[in-house]
């Protein structure tokens, strides 16, 4: 007989996709176990009835508001594994808990949408851009001051049905959210990480479980992706050693070719100004070198400007 297992996630569609791949790949496997989404709602679940109120409103500046019910789950049986989007969550899990397995990366980049304007450049002066990711702010203040930034929350197709009913004139997501809800035709252009640097693991799935669980952790290494693991744990060394969360104005992007990873990060005040970028490559092979490698990058940040740049959260 299967051995059952309960997947704590999230009850939207694009968690629920992302969740279904999770199942998909181990009952692939054929190993004897049947993984059962288990549907948990979580404090930074949109409602209408929350307008645009900014995640960081939540209370601990927006860090963890998409985990923290599916942890309590975890934590007290009802599910025994839990699937997040990895940019959702915390640099450094609760102790007890461990998040060491992800699928393999899709697409990292920010998408510009829009039902008027095919890029940023075709903006006119005045009009609104919606974003609710401080990231995102700060990164288009650098290049449009001229445009209105507007706070645009739900998930992705509320967030387009807002943007048609004038709402907003343009917006930016995460390009892996549309493709995963079939939901592409409106991206009018994708933003290379030089241009835009995604989120922390952003386009990344990941599992988490209780760190002493050792049947599930010997069950997800079969389709851990080592690739995506080492580049997320660089991008999660640089959040973590910047003490951000998912609301703090920073961005971190890893690749990995040949043995050789190439690292970018930012950060901004909190107020979405002073930008700072730095870059690094080096050689990678182990977790424990990427993580050095993302540390250090994120010390050449410290370095440019106060502490207080830094999310305390």
């Amino acid at each position: 007989m299967s051995k059952i297992i309960q997947v704590g996630t999230r009850g939207s569609k694009m968690a629920l996709l992302q969740t279904q791949a999770v199942v998909d790949a181990v009952h692939a496997l054929d190993l004897g176990y049947t993984l059962e989404p288990f549907i948990i709602q979580t404090t930074g679940d949109w409602k209408p009835e929350h307008g645009e109120k900014s995640l960081g409103s939540y209370g601990t500046g927006g860090n963890g508001v998409f985990v923290r019910e599916i942890e309590n789950a975890l934590a007290d049986g009802r599910v025994r594994c839990a699937v997040h989007s990895l940019k959702d969550m915390p640099s450094t899990p609760p102790e007890g808990f461990a998040v060491d397995h992800v699928l393999k990366r899709e697409e990292p980049r920010d998408a510009f949408v829009s039902f008027k304007y095919n890029s940023l450049d075709d903006m006119p002066a005045g009009a609104v851009l919606g974003t609710s990711s401080l990231r995102r702010r700060a990164i288009i203040l650098q290049k449009r001051q001229d445009l209105q930034l507007a706070p645009l929350r739900g998930n992705v197709p509320t967030r387009l049905e807002k943007m048609q009913q004038g709402q907003v004139d343009a917006a930016i997501l995460g390009a892996a959210g549309l493709q995963r809800v079939g939901m592409t035709e409106q991206i009018k252009h994708y933003f290379d990480p030089a241009e835009m640097l995604p989120a922390c693991g952003q386009g990344t799935v990941a599992i988490e479980i209780k760190s002493d669980d050792d049947e599930l952790r010997t069950l997800f290494d079969k389709i851990h992706c080592a690739t995506t693991g080492l580049c997320i744990a660089a991008e999660r060394a640089v959040l973590r050693t910047l003490g951000g969360s998912c609301q703090t104005p920073m961005g971190a992007y890893a690749s990995l070719a040949n043995g050789q990873m190439a690292l970018a990060a930012l950060i901004a005040d909190m107020d979405c100004s002073n930008v700072r970028e730095a870059a690094l490559t080096g050689a990678v092979n182990t977790r424990q070198e990427a993580e050095a490698l993302g540390t250090k990058l994120a010390q050449q940040l410290l370095a440019q400007a106060p502490a207080k740049s830094a999310c305390s959260c």
